[in-house]
């Protein structure tokens, strides 16, 4: 799964990131510390100390992935590395486990339910007609059913693309 420095800044707020971010898109794969012997790669987030790039920022961590950069206020450059790693791992297994649901006919609330660890926000699923399908909170996740059109969702897999089928 490829995660984005959107989703980088946000897992990494226990150093008050301050984020520079243009493009932003989900295209990290890795993460890496940038050395002179490193051939470069579009996939991978690099870490460096900041004050090497950045005058003044000697006690800084710099994480750069082409033209987006976040500056951390912290110089525990191993610290910072294996809590990158920990949000790449949080995000495959997330991503394995809706894989999982979706290969089983899962329902729309149990992909919902399966998403609590990582939405942070409320999220609605209503059909073309308005009627709500399933909700989550944050941490709680709350199914609906309606009593008038009872429809039993389920995710498949059709074409390579995931689609919703009444």
């Amino acid at each position: 799964m490829k995660i984005s420095m959107w989703i980088l800044n946000d897992y990494l707020q226990e150093y008050h990131p301050v984020a520079t971010i243009i493009d932003g898109s989900c295209s990290l794969r890795n993460v890496r510390i940038l050395s002179e012997s490193l051939s470069k790669s579009d996939s991978t987030v690099y870490l460096m100390n900041a004050g090497q790039y950045i005058s003044g920022e000697y006690h800084k961590i710099l994480c750069v992935h082409q033209r987006d950069m976040i500056l951390l206020e912290t110089d525990d450059m191993e610290e910072v590395f294996n809590k990158i790693l920990d949000c790449f791992e949080s995000y495959n297994y997330w991503d394995d486990q809706c894989q999982k649901l979706i290969q089983n006919n899962c329902t729309l609330d149990e992909l919902m339910e399966a998403s609590t660890s990582i939405v942070q926000d409320s999220v609605y699923v209503a059909d073309s007609s308005h009627l709500l399908l399933s909700r989550i909170y944050p941490n709680r996740p709350v199914s609906y059913q309606s009593e008038n059109k009872k429809k039993s969702i389920s995710i498949k897999k059709r074409f390579g693309k995931r689609e919703v089928y009444p």
